[in-house]
């Protein structure tokens, strides 16, 4: 588990700007055996290791790394970050997966039984979620993450421009995750984190 302080930075100094929002999926999320930690810059890069215990062996992931995949109804396509384990795909199954998307047409919600999703929005004019019986869940607010099952039927309605969020989906059976936001200031940010998974996304 990542039990100290664990910096953020390119090799030229930090990656991340006064003011810029990160991701961070940290402090007693996402436990898996196994797994490792992720610290991931949405638009140039990302980083892995292979040793759960040691942050400065982490590694940059560019954004040749991540797996973007059109949507079959051709209303929006999904970028993933990380995924665990290293390589599965949706078919087969996973742990765990952040990825983003970008929702440009009203449209069904894939269905993920067993599964908990937390999506925040990070630019656009959000989305209704018509969860049917269980209610809407608005994503209006950016940086502000809404969580539900993954089994729950939904159907998405844009509530203006075309949507860019960002999705933590995990199976509540062998993990639990949450997302939650920071902002950079001029220092060089420094994040402590318990988890055995710390993963940080530029957004």
């Amino acid at each position: 588990a990542l039990a100290r302080e664990t910096r953020i930075a390119d090799g030229k100094g930090s990656i991340a700007a006064p003011g810029t929002r990160l991701a961070r999926c940290g402090r007693g999320a996402l436990r898996a055996p196994g797994a490792y930690p992720h610290l991931a810059t949405g638009k140039e890069d990302a980083m892995t290791s292979d040793q759960p215990a040691a942050a400065d062996r982490a590694r940059h992931l560019t954004p040749e790394d991540y797996r973007t995949t059109p949507w079959r109804n051709g209303g929006g396509k999904t970028t993933e970050i990380a995924v665990s384990p290293p390589g599965a795909s949706v078919s087969e199954g996973f742990d765990w997966r952040l990825s983003v998307a970008e929702v440009a047409s009203d449209g069904p919600f894939s269905s993920f039984p067993g599964y908990q999703r937390s999506l925040s929005l990070l630019s656009g004019g959000g989305i209704l979620l018509d969860a049917g019986k269980e209610g809407d869940i608005e994503l209006r607010q950016p940086y502000k993450p809404v969580s539900f099952p993954g089994e729950w039927e939904i159907e998405g309605r844009l509530l203006g421009a075309a949507t860019r969020d960002l999705n933590l989906i995990f199976a509540r059976d062998r993990v639990a995750g949450r997302v939650g936001f920071v902002t950079a200031g001029p220092s060089p940010l420094g994040v402590e984190s318990d988890a055995a998974v710390l993963l940080l996304y530029l957004a």
